[in-house]
């Protein structure tokens, strides 16, 4: 399975690259005809400072092309060394079904697979108990999330952290997977209805924390309650407003 991976990836990061390839080919092919080009003109007239500064400036488009080729598999390995650093023995394995997650939703996307695979060593890092596809749904659902509500990736990874910590025990009552479905649903709802955003809502819950969810208030309540008075608020103060009526 793994090598099977590997392989998509291989191929995946050829097709990626190819442009920067063949760039990099003609750059040095038109390096060996300056050479040729040189050498002449040596014999003829002599040295050209204009023909050395040509091959140098040849010879510096051939490296710039060569680094856009390996750059992304640097940096995904740099995200997987990370990733497997919080992992147990079967790291390997579950950082081929993340890299794999992160392949399909760069395609789509047209995102980094890399920083798919760093955002799930924030969720990692934030959730225990995360089985490897659980980690791939939950990395999935918040890349999806940060491009549906125009948040950066960072914030929707620290959000999910937040709601996880908030509404855990009905997560772990219907099921890691199903439950950040259901969150991200109704989090691309409320910021479509209410017109609000990502960052906005995270904001939001993280002012109310953990009162509604004590109190026996669903997150859908809690949705359409923190998305109205967004309406006329920032998320932030919403959250406080909300919580202090809680609290009262």
């Amino acid at each position: 399975m793994a090598s099977k991976q590997n392989l998509s990836y291989t191929v995946w990061l050829n097709d990626q690259t190819q442009k920067g390839y063949s760039s990099a080919k003609r750059n040095m092919q038109g390096l060996q005809n300056l050479g040729k080009q040189t050498q002449q003109s040596w014999r003829n007239t002599g040295s050209s400072v204009a023909g050395i500064g040509g091959g140098v400036a040849a010879l510096w488009g051939a490296s710039a092309g060569i680094q856009s080729m390996i750059q992304p598999a640097r940096e995904m390995n740099a995200a997987r060394g990370e990733l497997m650093s919080l992992l147990g023995a079967n790291g390997a394995d579950t950082a081929d079904i993340v890299q794999s997650a992160g392949m399909d939703f760069s395609e789509k996307f047209g995102k980094s697979s890399a920083e798919f695979v760093s955002s799930a060593y924030d969720i990692q890092s934030a959730i225990d108990g995360l089985s490897a596809n659980n980690l791939a749904t939950f990395t999935t659902a918040s890349a999806v999330l940060a491009t549906a509500t125009k948040a950066d990736t960072a914030t929707i990874t620290s959000y999910m952290g937040t709601m996880y910590g908030i509404f855990e025990t009905n997560a772990n009552k219907i099921g890691k997977s199903k439950w950040v479905e259901q969150i991200t649903g109704q989090t691309a709802t409320a910021v479509k209805m209410f017109k609000t955003t990502g960052s906005a809502m995270n904001e939001a819950f993280a002012g109310v924390g953990a009162r509604g969810a004590n109190q026996g208030i669903s997150s859908g309540e809690q949705f359409a309650v923190l998305g109205a008075l967004q309406s006329s608020m920032g998320g932030s103060v919403a959250g406080t407003a909300y919580a202090g009526f809680l609290d009262a």
